[in-house]
């Protein structure tokens, strides 16, 4: 699997806004199967990718922090669909501030 030409489409897959639930931090999350490949491409493309974030969430890789616009949500949906898609199993999660 190619995980660094899965992970550049999906960051340039794009998205509409998602209506805004407040200020928070974006993730995106991978089964663990699929976490090692995810890191190393994520390192190649400038991404943070954390095994447990801040807020613990497992196999986390950071989309953005949402001000309000709704944007970093809808990326957020965007790469998961694109993961899935690729057969990556992934979901989004967000924290609020």
């Amino acid at each position: 699997m190619n995980y660094l030409a899965i992970l550049s489409a999906a960051f340039a897959t794009p998205f509409q806004p998602e209506r805004p639930s407040g200020c928070g931090r974006v993730y995106v999350c991978v089964s663990k199967d699929h976490a090692k490949g995810i890191k190393a491409a994520a390192k190649r493309l400038g991404q943070i990718f954390q095994t447990t974030s801040h807020y613990g969430d497992r196999y986390a890789l950071y989309v953005g922090y949402d001000n309000a616009d709704g944007k970093a949500l809808g990326q957020g949906t965007a790469i998961v669909s694109a993961l899935n898609a690729a057969g990556i199993s992934a979901y989004r999660n967000e924290h609020g501030d």
